[in-house]
């Protein structure tokens, strides 16, 4: 399960990212809808632990992103980064 809580995420001064809260059961299929500069790249590179929130924290399978190995967290789930 990938949850977060009170994610914040600001650059250059303005706050890209404000979730409040998040939970993404296995097995499901999740979209995420909004326009150009709403936050959704920000908010998949931080829960792919790819990027810090500035406030908030991330978690995998209950155990914060930040406490995990990336090589742990690589085996755990999959990212295809549009670049």
């Amino acid at each position: 399960m990938i949850r977060a809580d009170n994610l914040i995420v600001t650059r250059g001064g303005r706050r890209i990212l404000d979730l409040p809260a998040l939970s993404i059961a296995p097995g499901g299929v999740f979209g995420i809808l909004g326009p150009n500069g709403a936050g959704k790249s920000t908010l998949l590179r931080v829960l792919a632990g790819e990027m810090a929130p500035d406030s908030g924290r991330a978690f995998l399978d209950g155990r914060p992103l930040s406490h995990w190995r990336a090589g742990d967290v690589a085996r755990r789930r999959a990212v295809l980064p549009q670049h």
